[in-house]
């Protein structure tokens, strides 16, 4: 049980509760608002990768779990192999990486293609065990990249998807990225999703966490504060 202080936003209890207790998970029922919404906060406040279903969640897969890694080459999205890495441990579950090839403007395909296969064989180096695979796969006509996304896992079995996000301001769409946001909304599967440093060391944790907790830890060094119930996830 998690209760919610006063000022805080109602995602602010469980991430508090998560770096109290350092959890290797932290788990949310984002089908509705306000955890739909505030998913971007959350993520880049807590100390853990935060796993979240959306409101296309399609219940637990009756398969053994495999994870299905996004990557886009850049170093914001390799995060999601150390993330996976410290939260997996020596669990032998398969982890199969993603590049989704789409060329920038006057960039060829082919050239698309090689450098995105080449962060994929360096980011494997962060796993714990090697890729199930390693797949650069170019979009279908008027596909987008979550729908690729989302098109590979299926074809692949994966029962999670996983990524860093690339978020930063205040709109969920820049504190999520883009395309977990899109994946969020859309996924039949549940998504870990991990911010850039945010996972390393406690001190670094320390330094993001959101104003709110650090108002609520001087609130209760001037007395016992008054609570209320945080409202269900």
């Amino acid at each position: 049980l998690s209760l919610r202080l006063n000022g805080e936003p109602p995602w602010a209890p469980p991430v508090r509760l998560a770096i109290a207790t350092a959890p290797r998970l932290l788990a949310v029922d984002a089908r509705e608002t306000p955890w739909l919404g505030d998913l971007g906060r959350a993520v880049r406040a807590a100390p853990v990768p935060v796993l979240a279903i959306g409101p296309r969640y399609a219940g637990p897969a009756p398969t053994p779990v495999r994870i299905l890694a996004l990557a886009d080459g850049s170093p914001e999205s390799a995060a999601v192999a150390p993330a996976l890495a410290r939260l997996l441990g020596d669990a032998a579950v398969p982890v199969e990486l993603l590049a989704i090839a789409v060329p920038a403007v006057g960039e060829r395909p082919e050239e698309r293609e090689l450098d995105l296969a080449a962060a994929l064989q360096a980011l494997e180096r962060g796993l714990s065990a090697p890729a199930a695979h390693r797949r650069v796969e170019p979009p279908r006509a008027f596909e987008s990249v979550p729908a690729a996304a989302l098109r590979v896992a299926a074809e692949t079995g994966a029962t999670h998807l996983a990524l860093a996000t690339h978020g930063r301001g205040r709109a969920m769409r820049f504190l999520l990225g883009s395309v977990a946001e899109a994946l969020l909304r859309t996924s039949p599967l549940p998504l870990i999703v991990t911010a850039p440093g945010g996972t390393d060391a406690a001190g670094r944790c320390g330094r993001r966490r959101p104003a709110a907790l650090a108002r609520a830890r001087a609130a209760r060094g001037r007395g016992p504060p008054r609570h209320r119930p945080s409202r269900p996830a």
